[in-house]
């Protein structure tokens, strides 16, 4: 490179040195959004626990309509996170978030093996999006979930 360099001009040099800045400033760029990407998701976490826990506190002991069985300790986790979204929304749960499916899968026998339990349900709900078997809304700075018509015939009815 030093060699390519001492034959250029001056001019080239400066523009050959402009070039290689401006893709520095190019991946740096795309490392912040990716950075920025990873801050949104950990504030949309916070909010639903802290949503979470004040919901725990106002029930009080009271206890969920959701009825608990073991039967997910055989499944993988995006199938587990669809039928968790799935049942949820059939029983008219309100603004289904990945905090939510994740909380109905634990409580049904899914036995998380990462470190962060939310971040891979988050993670399988975001894949389920893209392959259209759900719809994700941003409302209130939260992310909600509801299946599609057509991922609700996959599961029977209860």
């Amino acid at each position: 490179m030093i060699v390519f360099l001492q034959s250029m001009s001056s001019p080239d040099k400066i523009a050959a040195a402009r070039q290689k800045y401006l893709q520095l400033i190019d991946i740096k760029k795309q490392e912040i959004n990716e950075l920025e990407y990873k801050l949104r998701l950990l504030s949309e976490i916070e909010s639903e626990i802290e949503e979470d826990t004040s919901a725990a506190s106002q029930q009080n002991g009271i206890a969920s309509k959701v009825p608990i069985n073991k039967s997910y300790a055989k499944l993988g986790l995006t199938e587990a996170a669809l039928d968790a979204l799935i049942h949820l929304y059939r029983i008219h749960t309100k603004s289904i978030t990945k905090a939510k499916v994740s909380k109905f899968m634990t409580d049904n026998g899914f036995i998380a093996n990462g470190k962060n339990h939310l971040v891979s349900v988050d993670t399988a709900l975001r894949r389920l999006a893209k392959r259209d078997m759900i719809t994700s809304i941003k409302r209130g700075g939260k992310r909600i979930y509801v299946p599609k018509e057509e991922a609700q015939t996959k599961i029977p009815s209860t």
